[in-house]
């Protein structure tokens, strides 16, 4: 199903998504240079960092690029999670709230990305451990992530069903449209066609009487009623074909029309 995004939303998420970085990144090297994290808790900030960073930029239609990349932020951000106090999941929810909510790839990769979240993140408390609140408070966090993705996910297909809906409903006025002009048309082909077929049996009627000046006259007045029916349908033709691009009629317009329609009747 497709995914569009509209290109004001994408800049805004992107300006979004480098406000979280620079902050994350001040925070992680300011904890660095006071000497309360190693380099390697640093290092996986930055891995997780620049995976987000290059997530935000490369185009959506790059599907395993950007898994892969989302597979980095999961893996960097969640394996230094309890050692930064928590700031480092960010991109771990960052990750899964996309997974959760992306149509073009299916919800069990979000499971599994979640599920391998939730492991990293423990594997992370055992080299430096946190309090047990502390450590279930951020697997709380992926799991509303996940969750908060899936609803994200639910309203995108309702939305684009509903306007699916909508859609057909306007195609199915329109069938109906064409076909009542469709009846119309036959309605003013059968009503022209049987008084011509009239007025022309007694064209032959009259002739055959020798009343010659009468069967002219018959036949002026089949000539008017073929005009008629002709007009009549054009009109009902016309009717067919894309409605104008303005719907304002000027008083010269109205006054045609009033007499064209005057003429036929």
């Amino acid at each position: 199903m497709n995914n569009a995004v509209v290109p004001s939303q994408t800049w805004f998420r992107r300006v979004i998504s480098l406000i979280g970085i620079a902050a994350i990144g001040w925070d992680t090297f300011a904890r660095f240079s006071r000497g309360s994290i190693p380099l390697w808790v640093l290092v996986c900030v930055l891995v997780a960092e620049v995976a987000w960073i290059c997530f935000a930029v490369v185009p959506s239609r790059y599907t395993r690029v950007g898994t892969v990349l989302l597979g980095l932020m999961i893996v960097g951000g969640g394996i230094v999670s309890t050692s930064t106090d928590a700031v480092g999941v960010v991109p771990v929810l960052v990750a899964l709230l996309w997974l959760g909510r992306d149509q073009n790839r299916p919800l069990w990769l979000s499971l599994v990305f979640g599920f391998v979240g939730m492991i990293i993140v423990l594997i992370g408390d055992l080299i430096l451990p946190i309090a047990s609140l502390g450590l279930l408070s951020i697997e709380a966090g992926l799991v509303v992530a996940f969750f908060g993705g899936f609803s994200r996910r639910q309203f995108l297909v309702a939305e684009a069903r509903s306007r699916e809906l909508v859609e057909e409903q306007a195609r199915a006025d329109v069938l109906d449209a064409r076909q009542q002009l469709a009846h119309d048309i036959h309605d003013v082909l059968a009503h022209s066609l049987g008084g011509l077929v009239i007025q022309l049996d007694a064209v032959d009627a009259l002739l055959e009487a020798g009343d010659t000046k009468a069967a002219a006259a018959r036949v002026r007045d089949s000539r008017a009623l073929a005009a008629e029916g002709l007009s009549e349908a054009r009109r009902a033709v016309a009717a067919l074909g894309e409605p104008p691009a303005s719907s304002r009629v000027t008083g010269d317009e109205f006054v045609a029309s009033l007499r064209d329609l005057l003429a036929v009747h």
